[in-house]
């Protein structure tokens, strides 16, 4: 962890909080549908840019629901998360004593990254084969892109691994978990070529909640237990915190 590592996300924390967020919320009737209105969401934040993402709840809801944050992977199109907010979420926020948040690969990495900046605020967090952890030594365990995008870079310009590694340091997840506070549950993969299970097991220990939980899927690989029912799990994990 960098010397001056919490004075510069105090910094960057206080100066994304100046920024008005002026939110749009745009019903987007082309996904809508009796059971479920889907909308489009932007807002101002760090450095005057646009955040986009999709808000979906039940419709005809009068009672606040509890709130669950998805998210998305290492992706060019997240996912409308319909699923979820048909167990009756709110799937982006709503009831501020009843927010999670819930992500796999990069999403892994930003949960816990949520969890960890906003402890008072998350109320439950479940981290997916996390992305983004013991980030130098995960170019060390494995071959595969997108960490394989910095063993090119140094292959061109090798002098230029102690910059590289000392900027990265400022933004590991490894660094910020010990204040994660909520329930959390964190699923890895240990044939994951990815993100190596090792740097998984690593960011979990250094979690700083009393009440976490590892799964670990002995014969699966970035899926990190998906296919074999973890989905359900973290269902009810949430259902169990935050309903």
């Amino acid at each position: 962890m960098p010397s001056d590592f919490q004075d510069f996300w105090d910094s960057t924390i206080l100066q994304t909080e100046k920024i008005p967020l002026e939110p749009r919320l745009t019903k987007v009737e082309l996904y809508s549908s009796s059971e479920l209105e889907v909308f489009d969401v932007r807002y101002k934040s760090y450095g005057g840019l646009d955040i986009a993402g999709w808000y979906v709840k039940p419709s005809n809801t009068k009672n606040a629901l509890p709130g669950i944050l998805q998210v998305p992977g290492y992706a060019g199109e997240p996912a409308l998360p319909t699923s979820i907010a048909a167990k009756g979420y709110a799937v982006l926020c709503v009831d501020h004593q009843r927010l999670g948040v819930l992500g796999s690969s990069q999403g892994g990495a930003l949960s816990l990254l949520v969890s960890s900046l906003r402890p008072d605020t998350v109320k439950a967090a479940s981290a997916g084969c996390p992305y983004l952890c013991s980030i130098m030594d995960a170019t060390l365990l494995t071959r595969s892109y997108p960490y394989e995008e910095i063993n090119d870079y140094l292959r061109l310009y090798p002098d230029k691994r102690d910059t590289v590694s000392t900027v990265l340091n400022y933004y590991d997840i490894h660094n910020f978990v010990d204040r994660i506070l909520c329930p959390i549950i964190v699923n890895i993969g240990l044939k994951d070529d990815v993100c190596p299970p090792e740097t998984g097991y690593a960011v979990y220990k250094a979690i700083g909640s009393d009440n976490k939980r590892l799964y670990e899927y002995d014969n699966c690989a970035h899926d990190a237990g998906t296919g074999l029912g973890h989905d359900n799990i973290v269902m009810d994990f949430m259902d169990k915190h935050l309903k």
